[in-house]
């Protein structure tokens, strides 16, 4: 769960398939008194929830507002009335609520891969740009709030996700290993939402708590060292390995067995060559090859200090 220490009470957390994601901290990050930054990893076509709940140990002194963006786009809000967050309030956001004809409808959350190609001649825009520097986290901010009231809803199309098509692979330098971005289902009937308006006390850019969660495919979390990068099999205990690691390893050791021995015969062949029959041997790592050849007699012409006897 992601706290910030000096905002004790709030815990917020990313969930899939019901239960929280593992959270990584960056070493690099800066601490901040009203931000936290966390990873976690994202696995294609997973749905995932955000979730957040208080607990006694929260004393607020106005109503509070949560929002939840996405990859930069605003998603959600929800309210909480000060008397209900003294005494501890749990709430989860699964997608991003629209509201049509009467009927409001819920779009679900989920992870998607990037697609890539290394084509180095397609163009990289400005909103592209715009578009991948806000892609892969999941913010959620926190606002003191005032004067709250209802809010009549009006019509509005279901959101989109942001369509990125294939991205070249030189718009993601300096991106954090980018490798996910997130997708909406479509549109399904939900049950009526109550809707509230209110006046923020800090202003709308200033939120008291923010929490970041930047999502990764595993194989990019090792990239940037958020986890350790798994080491080599063979180079790890045996005891803890699993099942299928050690059928890898067993693989690995047999074919390794079968190239020393087939090198071992190669080398046996060579050294039977018939006598008279010099050899030459190359050998690298992955093969030995033998060319014979006959001895030739070397040529010798006169030197410098050698004596010419003059024949008649």
């Amino acid at each position: 769960m992601a706290i910030i220490p000096d905002i004790p009470g709030i815990e917020v957390d990313i969930l899939v398939g019901g239960k929280e994601l593992v959270e990584y901290a960056d070493e690099e990050e800066e601490a901040s008194p009203k931000k936290v930054v966390r990873y976690v990893e994202a696995t294609s076509g997973a749905h995932f929830k955000v979730k957040w709940c208080t607990t006694t140990e929260f004393k607020p002194e106005y109503d509070i507002s949560v929002q939840v963006l996405v990859d930069g786009e605003w998603k959600k809000g929800r309210f909480h009335r000060k008397s209900a967050l003294s005494t501890g309030v749990t709430d989860t956001c699964k997608g991003s609520d629209t509201y049509t004809n009467g009927q409001w409808f819920l779009q679900k959350f989920w992870f998607s891969q990037l697609a890539t190609d290394e084509d180095a001649s397609r163009n990289v825009d400005n909103q592209l740009k715009k578009l991948i520097a806000t892609t892969g986290q999941i913010s959620v901010k926190m606002f003191r709030v005032t004067n709250f009231r209802t809010w009549n809803p009006v019509d509005r199309e279901p959101h989109q996700a942001a369509k990125f098509g294939t991205v070249p692979e030189k718009a993601l330098k300096g991106s954090e290993a980018l490798s996910h971005h997130a997708c909406l289902d479509a549109p399904v009937p939900q049950p009526n939402i109550n809707m509230y308006n209110f006046d923020y006390v800090d202003g709308r850019e200033k939120p008291f708590a923010t929490y970041v969660f930047k999502y990764r495919s595993l194989v990019a979390l090792k990239a940037l060292y958020i986890i350790p990068p798994t080491p080599p099999l063979e180079d790890r205990p045996v005891e803890g390995l699993s099942h299928d690691e050690l059928k890898q390893l067993q693989e690995q050791l047999r074919i390794y067995k079968q190239r020393v021995e087939a090198k071992s015969e190669m080398k046996r062949e060579v050294k039977t060559e018939p006598q008279g029959e010099p050899v030459v041997v190359d050998e690298d790592d992955d093969e030995i090859s033998v060319v014979s050849s006959k001895k030739r007699k070397r040529r010798h012409t006169p030197q410098e200090a050698d004596e010419v006897v003059e024949l008649d």
